[in-house]
């Protein structure tokens, strides 16, 4: 009798420190402190059975909408966040495709530099007035940063601190996107390339003279206080390739500017960029999510690959790792609301982007700030261009004053 007062004991001592940990993922149908254990499951394997999507990109999802729709509910065994990453050029995108088809995920894109040069409510290209612009006013885009030696151009180069701020947040809002989408439908999404493995880009760059200290600094402080408050990926998968076999790729795709690039040509460069991801990244994303690795020069079968990620339980870590990370502890929440509210922000993506990109570009930052008579040509020249200047279906050159009316 004693014994087993003992055993029942130790059981509930286990129970209430899973539960304070919030290591516990209790499920309807699960008992007491039962492990609830969710491989990812292959289109292969089974079909994949999901609740009809909440229509948030048509109707939002706000405070009063919780109560109509629970967020845990549309949950399954591929509600999952799987990051693709990689040096530039590995295959990345390829890869990511062909995981979100066999998994029945979305697939996200990575955000392109060209894309942050287009106005998203008229589709104008900004590039289309940099004639009219000084150089220090103008788009640095993929085509200048492909061309232009940072040794030979310093001052010009510097302009990519405030296209890589751009980028930062785009990539930021797609992400927040990703995760809108994954709370509303109950769909895994696949990412390639995101704001987490930004960081590998950007040391490199800085290492090439790309961005002067106070500029590198304030791209660090702008990550720290905003990278928080997203929800971490469940797996992040690397693709593997030494520097050698990247520059073999670019020169594959046999895409004019990036063979002829001083920057894709500099094995300085894609070597810090490898460094950085082994060096910082990974060991960082192995704290919070499973991280899986690929060497390309012996990269397995697809089917291999898929039964590996079969195999993996993306929900609780081992129970002797339970002191040494935090895996997996953001989407652990016992309480409804909790997802709930978290859906809320991140359905509402615009606000929530704004909100955590406050931090205001120092005076010490000439190269992210418009300053003195500069403004002046800005507003001229950009502001005031009707294509910037007015939201869409907003534009009087366009749309009738009474059409305008009507919205009132």
């Amino acid at each position: 009798m004693a014994a087993s007062t003992s055993r029942i004991l130790l059981l509930a001592r286990k129970c209430t420190l899973s539960a304070i940990r919030k290591k516990a993922f209790l499920t309807p149908g699960v008992i007491g402190c039962q492990t609830h254990v969710a491989n990812l499951t292959s289109v292969r394997s089974k079909p994949i059975q999901r609740m009809k999507p909440w229509p948030y990109e048509k109707w939002g999802y706000g405070f009063l909408t919780q109560f109509i729709d629970d967020t845990r509910k549309r949950f399954n065994d591929n509600t999952k966040v799987i990051l693709v990453e990689g040096n530039i050029g590995v295959g990345k995108t390829e890869f990511a495709k062909k995981i979100a088809e066999l998994f029945d995920m979305r697939y996200f894109p990575d955000i392109q530099m060209d894309d942050i040069f287009t106005i998203p409510w008229s589709g104008f290209d900004l590039r289309e007035l940099d004639e009219q612009l000084p150089w220090n006013l103008q788009c640095f885009d993929l085509k200048d940063f492909l061309t232009i030696d940072p040794k030979q151009h310093p001052d010009k180069v510097l302009c990519l601190t405030k296209t890589q701020y751009r980028m930062y947040q785009e990539r930021y809002r797609n992400y927040t996107n990703a995760l809108a989408h994954l709370l509303n439908t109950g769909q895994g999404v696949v990412l390639d390339r995101s704001v987490f493995g930004e960081v590998a880009i950007v040391d490199a760059l800085y290492k090439m003279g790309y961005f002067r200290k106070e500029g590198f600094k304030f791209l660090q402080e702008l990550r720290k206080y905003s990278i928080c408050e997203l929800w971490k990926p469940h797996l992040v998968i690397y693709l593997d390739a030494p520097v050698s076999m990247v520059q073999e790729k670019i020169k594959k795709k046999n895409k004019p500017l990036e063979v002829s690039s001083p920057i894709l040509n500099n094995e300085e460069f894609l070597k810090a960029i490898e460094d950085n991801y082994k060096g910082n990244f990974l060991p960082y994303m192995r704290k919070y999510a499973e991280v899986l690795s690929y060497d390309l020069t012996e990269m397995p079968d697809m089917d291999i690959v898929v039964e590996e990620l079969e195999e993996l339980d993306l929900v609780e870590p081992p129970m002797e790792e339970y002191d040494k990370d935090d895996r997996f502890n953001d989407w652990h929440h016992e309480q409804n609301f909790d997802l709930n509210g978290y859906r809320v922000d991140v359905t509402n993506a615009d606000k929530f982007v704004v909100r955590y990109m406050g931090i205001p570009e120092p005076f010490e930052c000439p190269e992210l700030r418009i300053m003195g008579d500069d403004t002046d040509t800005y507003r001229k020249v950009v502001s005031e261009d009707s294509r910037v200047k007015y939201l869409k279906g907003y534009n009087p050159k366009i749309t009738s004053i009474w059409r305008l009316m009507l919205k009132l």
